[in-house]
Formats: C-alpha cells, structure tokens, sequence
C-alpha cells in the first residue's frame, strides 16, 4: 500500500488528484469495511466536497500543507460538527456536534479530507472493540480475532487499507495496542502535546490524542504537520537512520513476565536488529512499575465517573454489558484513594524521568500476546489465568502514567499469522528520537513483514 508520505508527493505533483484519491479509498471501503466493521459513519459526501475544494486550491497552485488532499479517519470520539459522533454507545448514537474537534479543525486547515468515523470499544473503555451497540471490530489479519483496543476501527481501517491516516486516543495504551494487534503504527506524544478538546474523554490526567498510519514517516508527517515543522527538515533528520551509540534501556523484569513466548521471540529479535544497526542495549530498572495498573485504573474511574456523572446517574442501564460494572462502581471510590493515586502518579513520573540519565530510549514489547480471539475473556499462563483485559494493558498503562512520548511500531508476525509489536519511550517531548529510532528499525527490518500486511 502506498504510504502517506508517498501519497503527499503525488498530490503534491499533481499525478493524482485528491478526488481521485478520495474515490478510491471510498470504494475500497464499500467493498471491504463490511469484513473488518472499522467504520461506524462514512462521510462520503463531506469527503468529495473536502477533495474538491482541496483540488481546486492545488489548481490555484495553493496547497495547504503537505497533509493537503490526503484522507485521513477520525475515532468516533473526537467531534465533527454536522457529523454524528457516537462514542461507540446507545446513548450518544444520534448526538450530532455542533462544533469539530481541535484537531479535526487542525486538519482541516491543513487540508485533509475526511473519510469517516471509525469503531471504537464503547466510551474508549476497554481493549477489545468488541462493540455490543455497531458490532466488534474485526482484525483484517484474521477476522476471528479482536484488533485492540479502544481505537480499534482506526487500526483496523489502516491495516485493510481503508485509509491512510487516522486520528486515535490513548488512556492506557488505546493506540498502541491496535496499533500492535493490527500491525501499523502509533504515536501516544507527550502528554498534552495536542489539545483534547472535543474529545469525549476518560481520564483528563491519563488521555491522549496521537496519530496512527502504516509506516512511521507517515505519523512523523502527521505529527510534524500539526505541530507546524517545516516537514521537510523533520524528514531529513528522522530518515537519518544512523543510531550507532545510541543507548536503548530494556527492563530487566515485569516486561518479560507472563509473556507469550512468539512475542518474547519477536522482541528479542527486535533488541538484536538495534544492535545490527550499531545501538548499545543497557539493561536498566524501572521503579514502581509493578504498581502502575492499580494506580491507572484508580485515576480513570475515578476521572471517568466525573465526565459521565450525568449518565451513570440517569441511564447506566444502557450501557453495554462490559463496561457497565466498571462506571458503576465509579461512585465507590474515595477521594482519599483518588488522591493517593494522583501522588503516587506525580512521584512516578520524577522517578522515572532519571532513566533517561543513564539511556537514551527505552524498547519494551507493546503488549505479551498476539490479538485474542473476539469473545474471549482469559488468558491462561502456566502460573494461573488473567483477564484479557488485564493482559493487553499490562505493557502500556504505566507511560500514561508518566506521560513520555510512546512509538508503536510492529515486530513481526507469530506462527498463527499474527501481528506484535514494540514500543519506544523517549523522554519527555522528544517525539522525534522516537520516530527517528522507529524509522531506522522499520528500513532495517519490516520489509517482508510490509509485504505480508499488503496482501490483507
């Protein structure tokens, strides 16, 4: 599939029109969304308008960016003015904005054309995308199985290549566990980096908004695009590929723990490619690591309780059957508890940011399996058995915590034909380290893996 980056050139050169673009990436998802379910609306008609104008600015010779006439998907949490904006829920399913999104306005000023909508688990709160009110979302490596969650539509729809773009949020992992789960890749930025308003949200201290597509100049486009650098030097310095010396920490424990091994397998494979390419791997510790699912889940019901206070109140009835326990024993909790939580989180972040001493980057599996089968609930370990839920978000929920720029970028394929992937923590606002590290790895290493995705 073309990459973003390659689809901006030929925009750009005029070898193709942003109306053709459009109607091609429409017919593919007639033809192919009813297989994956990754979208819930389709906004043709605004597209072929959004194209159209984007087509008669590339005829005054007045490009926008280099975003501009490219199609990009938005998770249908993020508001669209004129557009209907579910949440992926009964409640909200005919809610229709009255405003977009900064980032869906962002966008659009730079150009791009929006294609749609695309699934999400219910309210972002849950891993899986098995969505009881639009139907789960089918991972295009095997529709048997989840694709992650909760911004599952949008990894699903850029792996089946139902667009080339799209715009995702991240509580505990919510990019980067389908951007694992379907093989693309994920960009959780520093947290606050984009604004989240219009964004239905969870956890005000844990969400963020980050880009997704299939390769990582892709989400370097994106993300240099929105941030407003000048994307040809962000180019240049990320496709500088040489990380000779540069010094990769891999934890000694908790991130090989209760692990399957074909990911174990993929990782390690991952850590020898580093050092191909001349990376030094440090072994190093991370505190408190043990205690960051606890404490991340305290601070989103606690969080999540208080955005939807009015709904737990008067229609917990209606939502669906998985996450109703969990916004039902919102009101449970303490503030003592939730206080505890925000400390332990503020303490976590100043101890963690002294890793970035003695390394430079931090490589660690994005979750311990590859995508489970929909409907299923447990994972079962040599040692006992542990939710589904509980297993995928294992690996992330802690940078959240932390707030640290995150890449997901996969790392193979297992036996069965399923995706994995690895995630590159950088420090704190240095998105760019980690999409040059991500870049070098994926021109060393993902060749053969681009092949087998292209052929979904």
């Amino acid at each position: 599939m073309d990459s973003l980056v390659s689809l901006s050139h030929q925009i750009q050169t005029r070898r193709i029109s942003a109306q053709e673009l459009c109607e091609a990436y429409l017919h593919r998802i007639e033809q192919k969304n009813p297989e994956c379910n990754a979208y819930i609306t389709v906004t043709a008609e605004r597209a072929r308008l959004d194209a159209a104008i984007a087509d008669k600015l590339m005829e005054a010779h007045r490009p926008l960016s280099a975003l501009h006439g490219l199609p990009v998907s938005y998770k249908d949490l993020i508001a669209t003015k004129g557009i209907r904006t579910t949440n992926g829920s009964a409640i909200d399913r005919n809610m229709v904005p009255d405003t977009n999104a900064w980032i869906v306005d962002k966008l659009s000023t730079l150009g791009m054309v929006m294609l749609g909508k695309t699934n999400l688990h219910e309210y972002a709160f849950g891993i899986t995308s098995n969505n009881p009110h639009f139907g789960p979302v089918r991972n295009p490596w095997n529709t048997a199985h989840v694709p992650g969650g909760s911004s599952g539509g949008s990894a699903a729809a850029l792996a089946a290549n139902l667009c080339p773009a799209s715009i995702g949020t991240d509580t505990g992992g919510s990019i980067r566990i389908p951007s694992a789960s379907c093989g693309v890749v994920g960009l959780k930025p520093t947290y606050s980096a984009w604004s989240l308003d219009g964004v239905t949200l969870i956890s005000w201290s844990l969400d963020h908004l980050g880009p997704m597509a299939n390769y990582v100049e892709d989400v370097a486009l994106l993300f240099a695009e929105v941030q407003g650098w000048d994307w040809q030097h962000t180019f240049t310095r990320i496709s500088n590929s040489d990380i000779r010396g540069l010094k990769i920490g891999v934890p000694t424990t908790y991130f090989l723990d209760r692990i399957d091994p074909a990911v174990q397998k993929a990782y390690e494979q991952s850590l020898q490619s580093f050092q191909d390419l001349g990376a030094i791997i440090k072994e190093i510790a991370i505190p408190e690591i043990h205690d960051a699912t606890p404490i991340t889940l305290t601070i989103a019901l606690a969080e999540a309780g208080y955005v939807h206070k009015d709904n737990i109140a008067k229609r917990l009835a209606e939502f669906g059957d998985d996450i109703r326990p969990m916004f039902s024993i919102t009101g449970d909790l303490k503030a003592l508890d939730y206080i505890d939580a925000l400390k332990a989180q503020h303490r976590i972040r100043l101890q963690f940011s002294q890793v970035f001493d003695t390394v430079d980057i931090l490589c660690v599996p994005t979750i311990p399996i590859t995508p489970p089968l929909i409907g299923q609930e447990e994972i079962t370990w040599t040692d006992g058995t542990e939710t589904v839920f509980d297993t995928m978000i294992r690996f992330t929920g802690f940078f959240n915590l932390t707030g640290n720029p995150v890449l997901a970028v996969p790392s193979g394929t297992s036996g069965e034909g399923l995706p994995s992937g690895i995630q590159l923590v950088a420090p704190h606002g240095n998105e760019l380290l980690a999409l040059k590290v991500g870049y070098a790895y994926q021109r060393a290493t993902l060749s053969e893996f681009f092949a087998k995705r292209d052929l979904l």
